[in-house]
């Protein structure tokens, strides 16, 4: 898979004197730059669990340790069953530390239920499938289940009677979302699952921000003034017909604009104080910068 090379570039004066919270946090699904942990497993790695009779075999077991700091965090799994014409089969993903470590949650599967005097409870919560792009952060219903699935399938008599499959194997989608909540800060990553046909699956590659701020690096080839802004900022770069972006602090797009000058203005009159996040693209160079509004 390419990788792109990203410059992450943050202003002094948004290290000096402002308290930001862990919810600035982001990261976007199928991105990854050089202030995160990132892995291209080479070649794509399928894994089939068993689907056997009346045993207890092990599923096929994909470990995950997103951050890279050599602790397993997630590991995805497959495995069947069958037994008396009854049988089932399950792709899911779980957390080794379900204190910590969650899930972006999708949807309940309304085929499994349990009744209680007062309430009905659903058995199966899919995991979400986030496309490119799309922003992984708190904005997110995180689940603090030890699983998710990601595709199911229950039969009787060899007739389906209910299945489910939360990742349609959509070529843009098919990213997890997960994150790791620490004492000071949030830690957002994704992981890429595609093939998800009964009890396969094929993981391609995940990343994951390494500390909330990221890693502090000058890059003179763009200029953002003046910082912090009360009302708008200007850009200027080397560059010339550039793709220009951004995001506010929960990670939603705010601008998007094609072949930009290499003098720019970004209007911020209208947008609360707060961090906001450029993004300059140009060919298989991003650079990344955070500005702030006061």
């Amino acid at each position: 898979m390419k990788n792109i090379i990203f410059y992450v570039g943050l202003t002094a004066s948004l290290l000096i004197g402002y308290s930001i919270d862990s919810h600035s946090q982001f990261i976007l699904a199928g991105q990854h730059n050089s202030s995160n942990y990132f892995y291209d497993i080479i070649p794509d790695t399928s894994l089939t669990g068993p689907n056997n009779h009346a045993t207890s075999d092990p599923p096929a077991v994909y470990r995950i340790d997103i951050n890279g700091d050599g602790v397993l965090d997630f590991y995805l799994y497959a495995v069947g069953f069958w037994s008396n014409g009854m049988g089932n089969t399950t792709i899911a993903i779980k957390s080794y530390d379900t204190s910590n470590n969650q899930i972006a949650y999708g949807y309940y599967d309304t085929c499994y239920y349990v009744y209680t005097d007062t309430s009905i409870y659903f058995l199966h919560e899919i995991a979400k499938s986030l496309e490119v792009n799309d922003s992984i952060n708190n904005k997110l219903e995180w689940s603090n289940n030890i699983g998710l699935y990601l595709a199911y399938t229950n039969w009787m008599l060899m007739v389906a009677n209910c299945e489910g499959n939360g990742f349609s194997n959509d070529p843009p989608g098919n990213h997890i979302a997960v994150r790791i909540c620490q004492p000071n800060d949030t830690l957002y990553g994704w992981i890429k699952v595609t093939n998800i046909n009964y009890l396969t699956f094929t993981v391609q590659e995940f990343a994951c921000s390494k500390t909330f701020l990221g890693i502090e690096e000058q890059d003179e080839s763009i200029k953002i003034f003046p910082i912090p802004t009360h009302n708008n900022v200007e850009i200027e770069t080397r560059f010339s017909d550039y793709d220009l972006f951004v995001y506010n602090q929960d990670g939603l797009e705010l601008v998007k604009k094609k072949n930009t000058s290499r003098k720019t203005q970004i209007q911020l009159g209208n947008q609360p104080a707060g961090v906001y996040v450029v993004k300059i693209v140009k060919d298989n160079t991003v650079i990344v910068k955070k500005i702030l509004k006061q």
